[in-house]
């Protein structure tokens, strides 16, 4: 013998809205926290949304002011949502006591440019180590507040001596890379 109870919305006697609303599309939409004692399984992805991801491998002459170095794009699901931002720049010198930065800018329609903090390398090289090549890490979470298309850009600059964000030579090959994750 089965049973089934068909509802739309279910909620407690002292709230003032639905608690659980289910959607014919097969979609649930639960207002507050969702706690459980067992494994939850997302099979969409955190919070029901894809990642996103980009990479630059084009050599880029760095200058005083930021430039871009890698760029993405994500389109939150929720107004509410934050974006985790994982990106790494990757960067090389060969000026004594160079300075080099980079940033994560982000970027939407009705949004207010936001920015994460400076993060910076300064180079010393010693006699015979005349080439420095570096990956700085930079994670950083940014609130959202809407559902338009985020751009999200990794920013680099020199602010003494020469840089090069994504060098390339003979020995080897370096990648600036950007990932995105609705939470």
């Amino acid at each position: 013998m089965s049973s089934e109870i068909k509802v739309t919305n279910i909620k407690h006697s002292s709230s003032g809205s639905n608690n659980l609303v289910l959607a014919s599309d097969g979609t649930t939409t639960v207002s507050g926290a969702l706690t459980a004692s067992g494994l939850v399984s997302l099979s969409n992805g955190i919070n029901g949304v894809r990642t996103n991801q980009n990479a630059n491998s084009t050599a880029i002459s760095l200058t005083g002011s930021y430039q871009d170095v890698v760029t993405t794009t994500i389109t939150p699901k929720s107004a509410n949502s934050k974006l985790l931002v994982l990106a790494v720049f990757s960067a090389y010198t060969a000026t004594t006591g160079a300075r080099l930065e980079a940033r994560i800018k982000l970027t939407a329609t009705g949004h207010t440019t936001s920015y994460s903090d400076n993060q910076e390398y300064i180079g010393y090289q010693y006699g015979s180590d005349s080439q420095i090549m570096i990956n700085i890490p930079i994670n950083y979470i940014f609130t959202v507040s809407n559902t338009n298309i985020y751009t999200i850009t990794l920013e680099g600059k020199e602010d003494g001596g020469t840089g090069i964000a994504n060098y390339e030579d003979s020995a080897g090959h370096q990648i600036s890379s950007l990932q995105v994750l609705e939470i």
